[in-house]
């Protein structure tokens, strides 16, 4: 047991200086520092409804633990302006890497909101032969009352989604949100619209 903890506190003291450490040893554990980061934030969402609590508790010991050793190692070599570069450009590696990793966690998925007086249950029917959901809600602004929809969609399906907003609500004013995570349940258009293409080729 002593030995092993021992090792663990080697693994934590500066490594040799060379080119090897600086360009792909230190580069390696910050991509993967950063990947972790953006899994655990990923997956914090879905945590929130009791799932994965397990999986996140035990990725952000592990992304803390990466990041130490991280900064340990980049900090003996501080004066070292190659050091530098190579994290930061391993940074960004792992900071591209890490937001696809995320968008392929909720499918690229954005959730639109809109604001109008206007009904919208021609815009509802649209919507739903495009298999996308949307939720009505009644709310009050400044000028009285409106109906506020919500709509999550498939971020390929956007144009196409937009398209149908605009045409019914040229004026409306409207936001659009990334979306971090997305259950199963939810209907963003491009699963259904594929199954029913099957079924017609059928």
């Amino acid at each position: 047991m002593v030995v092993k903890i021992g090792h663990m506190l080697n693994i934590l003291q500066a490594w040799p200086i060379s080119p090897w450490v600086t360009w792909a040893v230190l580069p390696v554990f910050i991509i993967l520092a950063r990947l972790l980061d953006y899994t655990v934030m990923t997956l914090r969402y879905s945590s929130l409804s009791g799932r994965r609590r397990a999986a996140v508790a035990m990725m952000s010991f592990l992304e803390v633990a990466v990041w130490l050793i991280v900064a340990i190692q980049v900090l003996e070599r501080f004066h070292d302006p190659m050091v530098i570069i190579a994290s930061s450009l391993a940074f960004a590696v792992g900071t591209y890497a890490g937001i696809t990793l995320q968008e392929s966690f909720s499918g690229g998925s954005v959730m639109i909101r809109i604001t109008t007086a206007k009904p919208a249950d021609g815009l509802m029917l649209s919507l739903a032969s495009l298999g996308v959901g949307m939720t009505i809600f009644e709310a009050r602004g400044s000028t009285g009352s409106v109906n506020q929809l919500v709509i999550g969609v498939n971020r390929k399906m956007l144009p196409q989604v937009l398209a149908v907003v605009e045409r019914y609500f040229s004026r409306a004013f409207f936001t659009i949100e990334e979306v971090a995570y997305v259950s199963q349940g939810a209907r963003l258009g491009s699963r259904k619209i594929s199954r029913a293409r099957n079924s017609r080729k059928r």
